[in-house]
């Protein structure tokens, strides 16, 4: 699944950067055609502004023809995908934006597709299934049609964040030893409810997890803070016993915390020097190429961005003591 979102991710960027700015809706286009022609090269066109694009969307997923209402969800998926990839990966690339949770009735859609779909087929909890997505078809790289319905979860994820109703779904969708693909959904969804926190607090934990999942966990803990977050990242910190390649995410995320962070400030250098991580003050590092499309890419780049970080809260602390006045009393 993974790889399938990331090959997503390249395809449809290199869409972007080659579109032709002047092409408009093929007037012979009909159908799942439309809808394929909609999510691998249509909906990246900066001409098609977002009424037209949400009305292409709305009619086609409401559609009476099945096949016509998957091919338009999977134009939305993928336009998703990306979209989440993006916030994570951070290239910079601007694509068009589009309001498609502004579609009226698509959550509560896409929310009974996916209670029927997923009833009708139980077993779908598989890499195999997951694998078999991606198709050929109208000389387009899409998704099958009778798969359609299980990127219902990252449409929902993307577009409808923080609601109850998509979270239980996330929940429900969750590949057995598929992590990542978990926390990518829980972050995009910007779900920071307990049992949200207690999932990342696990995967950061968990010394046989792969280093990737608690990079992904530990930045997750970065963003939606809690002193349950706070503790696991400080004790992951200093496990020496079970080092990780993840140590810079961990940094990061300590770091996020702000105030709380500077009181551990002689423990974060500590280790990143321990890890061979740290670089002199004043030493300027350059944003490595392909930064953050791996968790291993920039590990001293991240590191020196952070503890960079952590100096100036230590100076607004200082600052804040000498700028007190004194209490009654202290004078």
């Amino acid at each position: 699944m993974s790889r399938f979102r990331v090959s997503a991710y390249i395809t449809l960027i290199s869409i972007v950067v080659t579109a032709v700015a002047d092409n408009p809706i093929p007037d012979h286009l009909k159908g799942v055609e439309l809808y394929d022609w909609l999510g691998y090269e249509g909906i990246w066109n900066a001409t098609l502004d977002d009424d037209t694009v949400l009305e292409l969307i709305s009619d086609g997923v409401f559609h009476d023809d099945s096949d016509i209402s998957f091919a338009a969800i999977s134009a939305t998926g993928w336009y998703a995908s990306v979209v989440e990839m993006e916030s994570w990966l951070q290239t910079g690339t601007k694509f068009p934006h589009y309001n498609i949770q502004d579609i009226p009735g698509l959550k509560d859609f896409l929310l009974k597709v996916w209670d029927r779909e997923s009833k009708a087929n139980p077993h779908f909890k598989t890499e195999a299934y997951f694998a078999e997505l991606p198709e050929i078809r109208n000389e387009r790289l899409v998704s099958r049609l009778d798969r359609v319905w299980i990127q219902i979860p990252g449409i929902l994820a993307t577009f409808f964040p923080k609601d109850p109703d998509v979270l239980k779904v996330l929940w429900e969708v969750m590949l057995p030893n598929q992590h990542g693909q978990m926390l990518r959904n829980l972050d995009t969804g910007e779900f920071d409810t307990e049992e949200a926190i207690d999932f990342r607090v696990r995967c950061l934990m968990d010394t046989e997890m792969a280093d990737t999942i608690v990079a992904r966990a530990a930045l997750g803990l970065g963003r939606f803070q809690s002193k349950k977050g706070f503790d696991a990242l400080l004790s992951r910190l200093n496990d020496t016993e079970n080092r990780t390649s993840a140590i810079a995410h961990i940094i990061e995320a300590i770091v996020m915390y702000g105030k709380e962070a500077v009181a551990h400030a002689d423990q974060l250098r500590s280790v990143a020097s321990l890890y061979n991580l740290r670089t002199e003050e004043g030493v300027q590092l350059s944003k490595p190429n392909g930064y953050n499309t791996t968790y291993l890419i920039g590990m001293k780049y991240r590191t020196h961005l952070a503890l960079a970080k952590l100096r100036e809260l230590e100076s607004f602390e200082r600052k804040l003591t000498t700028d007190t006045p004194p209490t009654s009393g202290e004078q």
